[in-house]
């Protein structure tokens, strides 16, 4: 955490401009007090990823968790619940690309592609 915000010399120091670390975790004992122990197989990340790195936006998650949390990472609503687009599909029963190509083919955003898709796979038979 520290060498990625504060460090320039770290290769991905740019992927980290305008965080911040809380003061409060200048000193080690206070971050092992709001953190705890690290848990096996996993490592630190901001639950917001806008955001910086402090008791309230941190937790311990796994490289999986980590990897469906990040800026690139595409949220949708399915049934009044925000969920990874990958999610979405799954529950809808078709693959991602499949909800990509619904919105290329009608020029929706992709949103509007899964409500179409939503509709058409979710509608009462």
């Amino acid at each position: 955490m520290r060498t990625r915000v504060l460090n320039p010399q770290d290769r991905d120091r740019l992927l980290y401009k305008g965080i911040t670390i809380s003061p409060r975790w200048d000193a080690f004992d206070n971050f092992y007090e709001d953190m705890g122990d690290r848990p096996e197989g996993k490592s630190l990340d901001r639950t917001d990823n806008s955001k910086g790195y402090a008791p309230e936006n941190c937790r311990w998650a796994t490289r999986t968790e980590q990897n469906r949390n990040t800026r690139r990472t595409v949220w949708v609503m399915v049934n009044g619940e925000r969920v990874i687009l990958k999610d979405a599909a799954a529950r809808l029963g078709v693959s991602y690309a499949a909800i990509y190509a619904e919105a290329r083919r009608k020029t929706l955003g992709i949103q509007a592609a899964v409500d179409s898709v939503a509709a058409r796979r979710l509608q009462p038979q």
